[in-house]
C-alpha cells in the first residue's frame, strides 16, 4: 500500500510538472508571438513613416543614403577655408553669392567699388542674404534707402565670435565710419563651438582671462570612426529629423561636425562685442547691433529668448546702439501669420520658414536707417554717397 501510494504521489508530481512545463511553453509561445507582433508592427510603422516623410519632402524613397549629408558642409557650398575665421566667401566669385574683393557681397548687378569710410555690415547668412538676390539683402536695401555706401561682409554659418573677428580684420582695410553687427539667434550658441559644420575659432575664459583657441584654425581634423548603430540610424530620415537638434552627438559621420567647448554662449558673445567696441572707439567708428529671429519663433508666439535679452543688454552696456526686430515682427505675427510669411522665404508647403525675404530685409533696412538717422547722424553724414563705380576699384 505504501509503495503504491508513493508511486501515485510521484506520478502526480510528474503530471503537475508536465502541466507546469506545458503552461510555461504556452506562455513563452504567447510572449514570443507578442514580441514578434510588436517587432513586425514597429518595423512596418517605421517603414510607413519613412516612406511618408520621404514623399513629403520629395526625397528618394528607395535609398540607404546617410541623411546627415543633407546638411552641406560650408566648405563644399562655395565658401573657402580661412585660417583666422574658419571659412569665408571667395573674392570676385559668383558662388554662393556675387562677391567683390575680400569676399564682400555685391549690392547690385552693376559695377561696384569698395570705398573707405563706408558702413560695414558683418554677421551670418541673415546679413549676407541667403535665398534672395544681391539687391534684396538688408545691407543692399539700406544702401538704397540712405544713398550711402554699405558694404556687406556677412558670411553663412558665422557665430558672433567669427563676425567680430571678420569686422576687426576689415577695419584697417575699409576704415568704416559705422559697423553693423548682425546677430541671429543661433549665432550666440555658435560662439561656444570649436567646430560648427567645419573647424572655427573659439574663445574660452580661464582664470578670468579669455583664450583664443584654434588660432590659426586647422584646415581639417581627424576623427575616430563612429559606432555602427549611429551610422545605421542615419539611414532613417525619421531618426535624422528627430536627432539633428543634438548636433554635437549626432553629426559624427563624414561631412559636418559639431564640437562644443563651453557652456557660456552669452558671456562669450558679450566678450566679443566688448572687444570689438574697444576697437571701434580706437578707430573713431560707431557700432550698432542688429538682432534678428527665426520665423518659427514669431509663428509660435514665443517671447524673445532669454539669451537674446541678455546680449541686447550687454550690447547697450558697452555703448552700442541696438536695432531689434522682435517687437515689429511679433506684432505682425499676432495680427496675421500670412503677413508674417511675407517677410520670410517659405518652402513649397508654405509652412517652413527660411531666411528673410526681400520684404523682410526691407523692414530690417528701414529700422536700421531710421535708427542711424536718429542716433548717428554725424557719423552717417561722413559716409560716402553711392555713386557709379569707376572702372578701377577705389580700394586695393
Amino acid at each position: 500500500m505504501a509503495t503504491s501510494g508513493m508511486a501515485a504521489m510521484v506520478a502526480g508530481v510528474q503530471q503537475q510538472g508536465l502541466r507546469t512545463t506545458a503552461m510555461s511553453m504556452r506562455l513563452a509561445s504567447r510572449l514570443g508571438r507578442a514580441a514578434l507582433y510588436v517587432t513586425v508592427t514597429s518595423i512596418l510603422c517605421v517603414l510607413a513613416l519613412e516612406i511618408a516623410l520621404r514623399a513629403y519632402f520629395r526625397l528618394p524613397i528607395f535609398t540607404l543614403q546617410d541623411w546627415r549629408a543633407l546638411q552641406v558642409n560650408v566648405l563644399k557650398s562655395g565658401l573657402q577655408y580661412d585660417a583666422l575665421l574658419g571659412w569665408t566667401m571667395a573674392s570676385n566669385s559668383s558662388a554662393p553669392f556675387n562677391t567683390l574683393d575680400h569676399g564682400i557681397r555685391k549690392n547690385s548687378a552693376g559695377k561696384e567699388a569698395l570705398v573707405s569710410g563706408a558702413i560695414l555690415a558683418v554677421g551670418d547668412s541673415y546679413t549676407a542674404g541667403s535665398e534672395v538676390g544681391d539687391a534684396e539683402t538688408w545691407p543692399a536695401q539700406l544702401e538704397q534707402i540712405l544713398g550711402r555706401r554699405v558694404i556687406n561682409a556677412g558670411v553663412m554659418g558665422y557665430g558672433v565670435d567669427q563676425s567680430v573677428l571678420n569686422a576687426e580684420r576689415l577695419l584697417p582695410i575699409l576704415k568704416p565710419r559705422i559697423v553693423l553687427v548682425g546677430i541671429y539667434e543661433e549665432d550666440i550658441f555658435r560662439s561656444t563651438f570649436k567646430t560648427y559644420n567645419a573647424p572655427k575659432p573659439y574663445f574660452v575664459e580661464q582664470d578670468g582671462q579669455w583664450r583664443h583657441g584654434n588660432d590659426p584654425v586647422p584646415p581639417a581634423e581627424a576623427y575616430d570612426p563612429e559606432p555602427l548603430y549611429k551610422s545605421l540610424l542615419a539611414r532613417l530620415l525619421s531618426a535624422h529629423l528627430a536627432l539633428q537638434r543634438h548636433r554635437a552627438w549626432w553629426f559624427t559621420g563624414p561631412g559636418m561636425r559639431f564640437e562644443q567647448v563651453s557652456q557660456a554662449p552669452v558671456q562669450t558673445s558679450c566678450h566679443m562685442l566688448e572687444q570689438l567696441h574697444q576697437r571701434l572707439v580706437a578707430e573713431d567708428s560707431v557700432g550698432m547691433v542688429v538682432l534678428q529671429y527665426s520665423g518659427w519663433l514669431y509663428s509660435s508666439l514665443k517671447r524673445r529668448p532669454w539669451y537674446m535679452e541678455q546680449v541686447l543688454g550687454c550690447a547697450r552696456q558697452f555703448g552700442y546702439d541696438v536695432v531689434d526686430e522682435y517687437e515689429h515682427l511679433d506684432a505682425i505675427a499676432r495680427q496675421s501669420l500670412d503677413r508674417l510669411k511675407q517677410h520670410y522665404v517659405m518652402d513649397r508647403t508654405n509652412s517652413r520658414y527660411g531666411h528673410m525675404s526681400a520684404a523682410g530685409n526691407r523692414l530690417a533696412a528701414s529700422l536700421i536707417a531710421e535708427r542711424l538717422q536718429a542716433s548717428a547722424a554725424q557719423a552717417l553724414g561722413r559716409v560716402p554717397q553711392v555713386s557709379p563705380a569707376p572702372d578701377q576699384p577705389a580700394m586695393p
